[in-house]
């Protein structure tokens, strides 16, 4: 048994480049075709009996996520035992485009940018709201705007750069348990807030948002500026700063597949040629 599940890492690990591409197309066709759950999205908090009960505390969202890591494992290990390494690979490239957000965070400020383009202040209002996780009614567009750069750019270790590493480095089984705790902490909090994070959470987020300002500097590079915060309040931001702002997330997002595909090729090369 032990050698039939080295020869499945083996058999796994070799193609996972074009798994990891495989899913980030994927990803976005599923969205186009509308097939894709609402990860992002959540009901701003209010004062009310209403209100909808709190995520699940990270603890909780851990072992959530690693049960869920074990059933992706034993489903991929059984689609290669009972069929062949072709079809877990598929399933793997599934998963990950269901756990990938990248087309869903950039179709949010999309759709926020079309509201206030027409005008339509109380429909941008309340997606943004939901977006964030609170009230933002007393905010003008051009914080409106501001804010929904920021939160993009908060959105994106969750949405896109930590579950492309964790597919990269460990499958579909990382994948789910990395997405599962950074998704419950992006529910729970607000996106700017500076407050401290549950460790289990700092151990994933340390590492994601790192690597995310380095591939949000390397973006803004490809783009021909130079990336600085984005301060909300004192600055009058306009559409075209937010449609900038959603190709930057766009291009980082790509630029991190890429990252992860060629560290993947690099990688099997030089165990190849140490005779590995």
């Amino acid at each position: 048994m032990l050698d039939i599940v080295l020869q499945f890492i083996k058999a796994s690990w070799r193609p996972m480049p074009w798994v990891v591409l495989t899913a980030f197309i994927l990803e976005y066709l599923l969205q186009i075709a509308g097939l894709k759950s609402a990860w992002l999205i959540r009901r701003p908090r209010r004062k009310s009996r209403t209100r909808p009960p709190r995520p699940l505390d990270p603890t909780a969202a851990f072992f959530l996520g690693f049960f869920l890591s074990l059933i992706t494992l034993a489903a991929i290990f059984a689609a290669y035992y009972f069929v062949n390494i072709w079809l877990s690979l598929a399933l793997q490239a599934l998963i990950g485009a269901f756990l990938l957000d990248n087309r869903r965070l950039f179709a949010v400020s999309d759709r926020i940018a079309f509201f206030l383009a027409n005008n339509r202040m109380k429909a941008s209002t309340t997606l943004l709201s939901r977006f964030v996780g609170r009230n933002v009614s007393r905010l003008n567009a051009h914080e409106m705007i501001g804010l929904t750069m920021n939160a993009g750019k908060a959105a994106l270790p969750a949405a896109s750069i930590a579950p492309l590493l964790a597919l990269a480095l460990g499958g579909a089984p990382l994948m789910m348990l990395v997405k599962i705790v950074m998704i419950f902490d992006w529910k729970r909090r607000d996106p700017l807030s500076v407050k401290p994070r549950h460790p289990l959470v700092r151990m994933i987020q340390g590492p994601a948002s790192w690597l995310t300002r380095g591939m949000l500097a390397l973006s803004a590079q490809v783009m021909g500026f130079v990336y600085r915060q984005t301060p909300v309040s004192g600055i009058r931001y306009m559409l075209s700063d937010l449609e900038r702002n959603n190709r930057h997330l766009l291009i980082t997002s790509l630029i991190m597949m890429i990252v992860c595909v060629d560290l993947l090729i690099i990688a099997r090369l030089v165990i190849s040629l140490t005779g590995g």
